[in-house]
């Protein structure tokens, strides 16, 4: 009957666990593990469980195992109920789910990201995900684009994937950090756009890092297009609430 449990044949379950220190907890590693429970059992084992963390400067998170009802200040963490129900884990793939606590094998379908508007004169067909912030129509209609680069004797625009530019971490929590190491002092202008490719946030910055507060930005997936040196690279990332 230790912290409350009541048992029976078949379930045991607690409404008053605590975990009370003076000091901050760090866990192990670099992603701060922290076993809170270890369970024994020759049956089959099923769980879920809400976790309530006060951190030092005093703030509640709440983080449930279920999202049928969220409730102000509540975040769902797939990893709090066991079995988990798996899905696609990799951020690239419009299968994408960000809930998904282990992979599955389902992710299929290759994220690409591009200008779908065939009146423009950047239009790729072989885009999924149409990202307005890419087409450019004219000298005056071309999102901030350098018009001859994009639509002038040099063809169509050079979205690249492989680029200096790193995102982490990814997925982001609370924030993410951009990087490039061999970018000079130069300035860099960013965009984000959500999946049905409205504009999120624009931005610029100086130097080979920035880091961004991703706390407003709803979980989902979106693109960041950076504009660097008259070439624009794009990266994918997610916000979760948890991970």
């Amino acid at each position: 009957t230790s912290f409350g449990d009541v048992n029976s044949d078949e379930d045991v379950s607690t409404d008053a666990l605590t975990i009370l220190t003076n000091i901050p907890i760090a866990g192990v590693g670099d992603e701060h593990m922290l076993l809170i429970a270890q369970f024994t059992t020759t049956g089959e084992l099923e769980f879920a469980l809400n976790v309530e963390i006060e951190n030092e400067a005093g703030d509640i998170i709440r983080y449930v195992s279920d999202d049928t009802v969220l409730e102000e200040g509540e975040a769902l963490s797939p990893f709090l109920s066991f079995p988990f129900a798996c899905g696609c884990t990799d951020p690239n793939y419009l299968e994408f789910d960000p809930s998904a606590p282990c992979d599955d094998g389902s992710c299929a379908t290759l994220f690409i990201p591009g200008c779908t508007d065939p009146d423009a004169c950047n239009y790729d067909p072989d885009a999924n995900i149409g990202i307005d912030v890419l087409c450019c129509y004219g000298p005056d209609d071309c999102n901030g684009l350098d018009y001859e680069l994009v639509c002038g004797t040099t063809g169509l625009i050079d979205v690249i994937e492989e680029s200096p530019f790193a995102i982490f971490p990814n997925p982001a929590v609370d924030h993410f950090t951009i990087h490039c190491e061999t970018c000079g002092s130069g300035e860099t202008q960013a965009t984000i756009v959500d999946l049905a490719g409205a504009i999120i946030d624009r931005f610029r910055f100086q130097g080979q890092q920035l880091r961004y507060d991703t706390r407003e930005l709803p979980a989902g997936q979106y693109s960041l297009f950076i504009i660097h040196e008259d070439k624009v690279h794009s990266r994918s990332f997610m916000r979760v609430p948890f991970r």
